[in-house]
């Protein structure tokens, strides 16, 4: 028996090719070639130096060695004792950690370097979702990046991807060995980490690059897609009053924007720069004149903050307030303006599209359209969408601007909301109606009477004030059928804001009012004193609910 194990011993230091240090206690090199039973998830086997366990064919798994200390490496070798790797930590706990995947075993695991040879060590092996490769390895939100490996499970179910430190919500495909997923709005730029999550259960990171410039997170209605769903919020009620800022006097009908803790609010006259936790000035940037549209929120990208005013779309140096250059596009006033890839878009009221270099403005493209556009694009998937109040509905690709497909309303209504789009469909309020429109062709999929303004959308439910009978509804994303109804004859409600599983929005006698978002019942209720316009709206931003009251004139921090 013991020739038999001095014997592997030899194979084993021919196989490695290079001489690592010898453990401490060479008793322990007997153990090398006898392999162990493989555990069962979580359930740990208590060895000394050396391990050995067959993995699943085609499935990932996590290697868990504990405690660390006193370990340079936990090693990993093949079934013909060839070196695989080695591990590494992940940051988040002291134990050494190695994720892989396999279709052969059994596999080795040794510990080099052991400051005390008798110590023994907690070894586990679980199954755990394992990353390959990801493509492309850059992009800026709303990139398709496909994520390549194995243990992700055949179904997406409650499993997810993170980019950086936030969450993935809309998917192309979830496969076991396949992820497509849109990177996320609010991620930050340059180098971030990848991770998959399995049933609590994160994969190993992997790294990417989020690149270009855009306002994804830091615009009206949130994200690129204009869905109103906020990451974040807060995640228990009654709010109270954390703050409030006074607007010099002047009525603002802008919905706040919130980039790296600054709050960016437009009044008649000057655009605010307040800090996010305390409400304290910043900045502040004078236009010279009162306000030009009541459907122009500020958007920030790349340490810029764009604005429209009148007939000029301004660039401010997001942290001092300095001008870095205008553009005047004519017409009486411009749209919320989107930026993505390095582009910024808004329309004015001569039925244009504008596309503007956001570094310098110089102009990249326009398109007329047939009638007045009142409201802010929508980007998805590097399409850019719009209505204009000649019934029509825009999707024109947002490099060049050529049109991909117009959709004519059945209807003489007019457009009176922003569009949001959501997994694949573009939604849009027209006066009395909400349409569901195929994203990709332009092609009706269901429309529903009663409603108007811009719908809020969040896990494949679509939340809108209702129009004949005053109120807001919640309907199936999917199909259009409702999901609950909750009335209020004070005047309705507004263009809404989710996060969490609540839905918050402005009431018509002056309040802001937070719902269960599965039932619509009232949760929590404060009045704010505004005067009531549809198309204001709650913005949510680390736990903080912002909104604007007081007859349009001061800005209010809710928080815990």
């Amino acid at each position: 028996m013991v020739k038999k194990q001095i014997i592997g011993i030899l194979i084993f230091i021919t196989a490695l090719g290079f001489i690592f240090v010898k453990p401490a206690n060479s008793a322990l090199e007997t153990q090398l070639l006898v392999d162990v039973s493989p555990s069962t998830d979580y359930v740990p086997y208590t060895q000394t130096q050396w391990y050995g366990f067959s993995a699943i064919g085609g499935k990932g798994y996590c290697v868990i060695l504990s405690p660390s200390t006193g370990n340079s490496n936990l090693y990993l070798f093949d079934t013909n004792f060839n070196w695989v790797g080695y591990s590494k930590n992940t940051g988040t706990t002291q134990d050494k950690v190695w994720y892989g995947q396999s279709t052969t075993g059994p596999f080795h695991l040794a510990c080099y370097g052991v400051a005390n040879p008798s110590t023994n060590y907690t070894i586990q092996v679980i199954a755990a979702p394992y990353v390959k490769i990801i493509s492309p390895t850059s992009g800026s939100a709303g990139t398709l990046v496909t994520l390549y490996g194995f243990g992700f499970g055949d179904t997406q179910g409650s499993s997810f991807v993170k980019f950086g430190v936030v969450n993935a919500t809309s998917y192309y495909s979830w496969a076991n060995t396949q992820i497509k997923v849109y990177v996320p709005a609010g991620i930050s730029a340059g180098a971030i980490q990848v991770v998959v999550y399995v049933a609590s259960r994160p994969s190993n990171p992997i790294n990417f690059t989020s690149t270009n410039i855009s306002s994804e997170g830091t615009m009206f209605r949130y994200d690129l897609a204009r869905t109103g769903n906020y990451p974040n919020g807060p995640t228990s009620l009654p709010l109270n009053v954390k703050w409030s800022y006074y607007l010099g006097g002047g009525a603002t009908n802008y919905t706040p924007i919130i980039a790296n803790n600054i709050v960016y609010v437009d009044s008649w006259d000057k655009l605010y720069a307040l800090d996010a936790n305390t409400g304290a000035l910043k900045w502040s940037y004078y236009f010279g004149g009162g306000f030009s549209n009541s459907y122009s929120s500020p958007a920030v990208a790349g340490g810029i903050v764009y604005v429209g005013r009148f007939s000029t779309l301004y660039a401010l140096d997001a942290t001092t307030g300095s001008l870095k250059w205008k553009y005047d596009a004519g017409g009486s006033y411009i749209t919320s303006p989107a930026v993505l890839n390095g582009i910024a878009y808004f329309a004015t009221a001569s039925s244009k599209m504008f596309a503007l270099d956001a570094m310098n403005g110089s102009l990249k493209w326009t398109y007329l359209a047939s009638g007045l556009i009142q409201y802010p694009p929508a980007i998805a998937n590097g399409v850019i969408y719009f209505g204009d109040n000649n019934r029509k509905i825009y999707a024109l690709y947002a490099n060049n601007g050529a049109v991909k497909w117009i959709y004519t309303l059945p209807t003489s209504f007019s457009i009176t909301g922003t569009p949001a789009v959501f997994n694949g469909v573009v939604y849009f309020g027209a006066y009395l109606y909400l349409y569901a429109v195929d994203a990709n062709t332009g092609t009706l999929k269901w429309s529903q009477a009663g409603y108007y303004l811009t719908p809020a959308i969040s896990n494949g439910v679509i939340y809108i004030p209702t129009h004949s009978y005053p109120g807001i509804r919640a309907l199936d994303a999917n199909t259009g059928v409702t999901k609950w109804y909750l009335g209020d004859i004070r005047g309705g409600f507004s263009t809404a804001a989710v996060s969490n599983g609540l839905v918050f929005t402005l009431r018509g006698d002056g309040k802001i009012d937070a719902l269960d978002a599965n039932t619509g019942n009232p949760k929590w209720s404060y009045a704010i004193g505004a005067s009531f316009d549809g198309v204001l709206s709650p913005v949510i931003y680390n736990g903080k609910v912002y909104v604007v009251g007081e007859d349009r004139s001061k800005l209010y921090c809710f928080g815990q």
